[in-house]
């Protein structure tokens, strides 16, 4: 049986135990300062409430709709599987937001999307020389090279934990591996900006296509057992590990902005 949508992104939050800021898109419109977006900062998990009662839940890439109310401190969201209502206790204390999920309190802050960026990191010799075909690619060959570095990064983690070493140990590891993919996808990425609106929607149909096909690979499983190995234990490192996932993001600049803006200021994507 499919589980509620609702209870899915409740047991999320809680089993990551993940501290919720803003994906930044200002204040509430009129008097209600509940409206807006509100996620994690590795763009794991958003929220969107909207002046019109609609409610968006995207949890690494999946999306469920549905429609909210909010009254004297809780927010009532209908489960679309289910029928049932859902009840979340909050408070709004200028640009704090606190939410009850189910006994548990999680802050959500609103973010300045203005923070100066950081100076532009560079490639290495070696990735130079790994993406320096990139100019001569088509789109749609930008969407497969996206993808399949993002395959690399997922296979080369989860080798790199197969022995299931101490996260605090690991860490180090995991974070060069990470930085060097992003890098790579940062280059494809730049290449992605000059591309025409038809160009840069052939890349990204590319990517979603390859992306859903690959959770049925056999390394994509492999990568969600490393996971959960870990979910229990370091939040911080488990929520290295699920950054893994989206790393195809840092090929889309204006995707990185809007999930993961500290990033773009880092990396002085504007």
């Amino acid at each position: 049986m499919k589980k509620s949508w609702m209870i899915v992104v409740l047991a999320v939050c809680l089993a990551l135990a993940l501290p919720l800021v803003s994906a930044g898109c200002g204040g509430g419109k009129g008097d209600d300062p509940l409206v807006g977006n509100w996620g994690d900062k590795d763009g794991l998990v958003e929220y969107e409430f909207t002046s019109d009662g609609t409610m968006l839940l995207r949890i690494m890439g999946q999306e469920e709709q549905t429609t909210y109310t909010n009254k004297d401190g809780k927010i009532s969201v209908l489960d679309q599987d289910t029928g049932e209502q859902h009840e979340v206790e909050y408070t709004v204390d200028g640009d704090t937001l606190t939410l009850n999920l189910d006994g548990e309190e999680q802050t959500v802050y609103r973010k300045d999307k203005s923070a100066g960026a950081a100076d532009q990191s560079t490639l290495s010799t070696e990735q130079a020389d790994e993406v320096a075909d990139v100019a001569d690619m088509s789109a749609a060959e930008l969407g497969d090279a996206a993808v399949e570095t993002w395959v690399e990064a997922m296979q080369e983690l989860t080798a790199l934990l197969a022995d299931n070493p101490e996260g605090a140990a690991a860490r180090s590891q995991v974070e060069q591996l990470k930085e060097k993919h992003v890098q790579k996808l940062l280059e494809l990425g730049r290449h992605r900006e000059a591309l025409d609106d038809a160009g840069k929607s052939e890349m990204n149909a590319r990517i979603a296509s390859a992306l859903n096909a690959s959770f049925n690979e056999d390394w994509y499983g492999a990568y969600t057992d490393v996971y959960n190995a870990y979910s229990g234990g370091d939040v911080e490192f488990a929520n290295l590990l699920a950054s893994f996932n989206i790393l195809t993001q840092y090929a889309d600049f204006d995707l990185l902005k809007q999930q993961a803006p500290e990033e773009a200021a880092r990396l002085g994507v504007e």
